[in-house]
């Protein structure tokens, strides 16, 4: 199977299994959520990171988005949390597999390395979810085309969210 082109059976038959299983709960959801994978410093060796993440961060707090720690929460909660979402932003990994659980039409942005694969904006248009990039020149160049610090333009981000 290639990673970097899932079938979209997968992902409808992930959709048929869990969506239709939830049940309903009352809690609301956030509408725009920020991948927060600030939790994965704790892990050696940092292989991606946001070199300005706090900018970032603060600047989409500011935008009413939620900083989402995927680690902090259940599977059921995590197809919960981005079923509800309309803008999902974070930095290339795997917590974008949820995007399977997204409404069409949802916009996800993802930041990433140059080097980066095209799996994640595959995945996204797969689900007729609006994808865009901020892809960025890492400061640590790396033969493993997913290794990279990263520093994304807010402005840019800013950009991007208003579309």
């Amino acid at each position: 199977l290639d990673a970097q082109n899932i079938p979209k059976w997968i992902t409808r038959w992930l959709r048929e299994k869990f969506l239709s299983s939830l049940k309903p709960v009352a809690e609301n959801y956030p509408k725009k959520i920020f991948i927060d994978r600030s939790d994965q410093r704790s892990k050696s060796p940092i292989v991606r990171s946001l070199i300005n993440e706090e900018e970032i961060k603060n600047f989409l707090i500011k935008e009413d988005f939620k900083s989402i720690s995927l680690g902090d929460f259940s599977f059921q909660d995590q197809v919960r949390i981005f079923n509800n979402a309309e803008v999902v932003v974070g930095l290339h990994g795997g917590g974008f597999a949820n995007i399977c659980f997204c409404k069409p039409g949802s916009k996800i942005i993802e930041l990433k390395s140059q080097n980066a694969g095209k799996a994640i904006e595959h995945l996204a248009k797969t689900n007729e979810l609006v994808y865009k990039s901020i892809s960025c020149k890492p400061t640590n160049l790396d033969k493993n085309n997913q290794v990279g610090h990263i520093n994304v333009s807010v402005d840019l981000l800013s950009k991007l969210i208003k579309e």
